[in-house]
């Protein structure tokens, strides 16, 4: 029997609660799993992909076997684009370290500096939706992740505020960390992030259509 009414929507929102909290167990546990720092890029991903087949196919997706298909083989890919983003961060770090070395003489690079740095943190944003949404080789999915957040500045921006906002959250109530850290921000980040592939998958279908 469906309750209906507000009744209703309040099991609904329980429910739905519930199954993110048991994602965000899943996430923190087979990142712990993987050593930390090894696990990380592949438990998020895994915990992309369950979001996604929960929008697309409805609540009846089994929780612990699609994220445990999904970790174990995007294991070593993930890490490899880890490995590149690390790389590039770490890179970046260094560069703003030496710039405060030389005491003001190369100030103008700084800018530069910063705006790279945001196009990098919010292209790893969008990185995984784009690795559980289209299948593509290595290296274009963070081309492509660059080369969209560039490509649409405006979702981009309400990508990063959604994130900063989470952030803001999880400071403000630290206790929720364990329990949606991360899966809340992944569900938000995600219906943003495939608003925005729709907006160009659009784009790209009417450009097909013209020159054809």
């Amino acid at each position: 029997m469906e309750i209906g009414g507000w009744a209703g929507r309040l099991i609904q929102v329980g429910d739905g609660l519930f199954r993110l909290c048991t994602l965000n167990l899943l996430w923190l546990g087979f990142t712990l799993l993987g050593g930390g720092v090894f696990g990380l890029f592949p438990a998020t991903a895994a915990l992309y992909t369950v979001i996604r087949k929960w929008l697309r196919e409805g609540e009846g997706v089994p929780i612990f076997s699609t994220f445990w298909r999904a970790y174990r083989e995007g294991f070593w890919r993930l890490n490899g684009m880890m490995g590149i983003y690390a790389l590039m961060f770490s890179a970046l770090i260094l560069d703003f370290r030496l710039l405060a070395v030389m005491e003001g003489s190369l100030d103008w690079i700084r800018p530069i500096l910063i705006t790279i740095s945001v196009i990098c943190w919010v292209s790893l944003l969008y990185l995984f939706p784009l690795v559980v949404h289209v299948r593509l080789r290595f290296f274009q999915y963070m081309i492509q992740s660059v080369l969209i957040t560039l490509a649409r500045p405006l979702e981009s921006v309400l990508l990063a505020g959604a994130a900063l906002l989470c952030y803001a959250l999880f400071v403000w109530l630290p206790g929720l960390v364990p329990f949606l850290g991360g899966s809340l921000p992944a569900l938000l980040l995600f219906v943003i992030a495939c608003r925005t592939f729709r907006v160009l998958e659009g784009r790209g279908s009417e450009r097909e259509e013209v020159t054809g």
